[in-house]
């Protein structure tokens, strides 16, 4: 469906943006984040909100490709964004996607501690438990 209002918005605006990323990143999905990363650069330049995401989402793609430092410093980047602009959903958000797509890391378990802090200060339970979930299946047997 954000592909669809993607389409269908002659303008370019971004607000397709938020859910395709957010599906991808949840999906692990190398091809869709980089066919977003491509859709993005036609529709620059961005607005804070967008280009923050565009930040999380090179991370996730450089998490999936193996890339973890610059994971690592691209969800911090765009972490520090979502504080300055005083989203504490998407902050929660961005270390809920560290935490999953760079679990073997100990940045990806304190972001996986701060998600949770943040989730449970919101009083968010159900992404509380999709995060739990989620944290629990990538855990190795």
């Amino acid at each position: 469906l954000s592909e669809q209002a993607r389409d269908a918005n002659p303008m370019g605006g971004g607000e397709w943006l938020y859910p395709a990323g957010e599906a991808a990143v949840w999906l692990r999905d190398r091809e869709r984040l980089t066919a977003l990363l491509a859709d993005v650069a036609k529709r620059r330049p961005l607005g804070r909100m967008n280009e923050t995401r565009r930040i999380e989402i090179e991370a996730a793609r450089d998490a999936l490709d193996g890339r973890m430092a610059e994971a690592l410093e691209g969800f911090h980047q765009a972490r520090r964004r979502w504080d300055d602009l005083g989203l504490t959903l998407h902050t929660a958000q961005n270390r809920m996607h560290c935490a999953l797509l760079c679990g073997g890391t100990p940045e990806g378990a304190a972001a996986l501690e701060e998600a949770r802090a943040l989730l449970d200060q919101m009083g968010a339970p159900v992404l509380l438990a999709q995060l739990d979930e989620a944290a629990g299946a990538a855990l190795p047997d």
